[in-house]
């Protein structure tokens, strides 16, 4: 079988460094949309067993108000019929839930591995290698449009799961879990959505980067450029309220 190559932001072929990142973003791509599918699917389990306890009290109802023996036998027997589709539906209602929450555990989990590996290996190299370069050291590691193909990919898994986990978080509420998993359920999901918000705030605080250094010996009087870029503010959509920010150089 023919493997094609995996191009990389700026048209070259990838490294097997790349490469393996690429793999793990992709496959953690997959999980993620197995898990939105969960979550939809969770989503219309719920909304059909609040309409057959709907149609549970409707037959209680009628029930109650039965005179005749016919009647009262009929409606017990429907009644029976629901009690028994609500305790099915309620049992695979908390095993999804509980499913999907450890999904979210999972990538959260994943992403946070990866993240660390890009912000404190790959960025801190390539932040080390600019300082380098100063001093006339080549510099042979990802570029700056590379990690900042990682950062984006991983910013967008992490706000999507978060999402998730948000989006659970509501169906819980709207129709709480049994009591048996009530604490334990709802108390990881708020977790989740603490360290969800945490990789994201770990995100653009270490992706703030300086793109093009100062030079290392400033003459004065002399002009010079120096530009700064957040590698994740296209996918956070920072563009949308922008921040104003403002840069010193501070000599050491």
């Amino acid at each position: 079988m023919d493997v094609k190559p995996i191009l990389m932001p700026d048209g070259r072929i990838a490294s097997n460094g790349y490469d393996e990142y690429y793999r793990e973003l992709n496959s953690l791509k997959t999980h993620v949309l197995e898990s939105e599918q969960l979550l939809r699917h969770l989503n219309q389990d719920q909304e059909q067993h609040i309409l057959n306890i709907q149609e549970r009290n409707k037959t209680s109802n009628l029930l109650t108000a039965s005179c005749n023996n016919t009647e009262r036998a009929k409606h017990m027997k429907s009644l029976d019929t629901i009690e028994r589709l609500l305790r099915e539906e309620m049992d695979n209602l908390t095993t999804n839930r509980t499913v999907l929450m450890e999904r979210c555990k999972e990538a959260l989990h994943r992403a946070g591995i990866i993240q660390s590996r890009i912000l404190d290996g790959e960025l801190e190299r390539w932040k080390r290698g600019q300082q380098l370069m100063g001093n006339g050291v080549p510099y042979n590691g990802y570029s700056l449009d590379e990690i900042q193909d990682f950062c984006e990919n991983i910013a967008e898994l992490v706000w999507q799961t978060r999402v998730q986990v948000k989006r659970q978080h509501m169906l819980c509420q709207t129709y709480p879990p049994a009591p048996q998993h009530d604490p334990y359920v709802l108390n990881t999901l708020y977790q989740l959505l603490e360290i969800g918000s945490q990789l994201l705030i770990r995100m653009v605080k270490s992706t703030f980067v300086i793109e093009k250094q100062p030079p290392q010996v400033m003459k004065t009087m002399t002009r010079f450029t120096s530009t700064v870029r957040l590698l994740v503010g296209g996918k956070l959509n920072v563009h949308m309220t922008p921040p104003q920010v403002t840069v010193f150089i501070i000599s050491e």
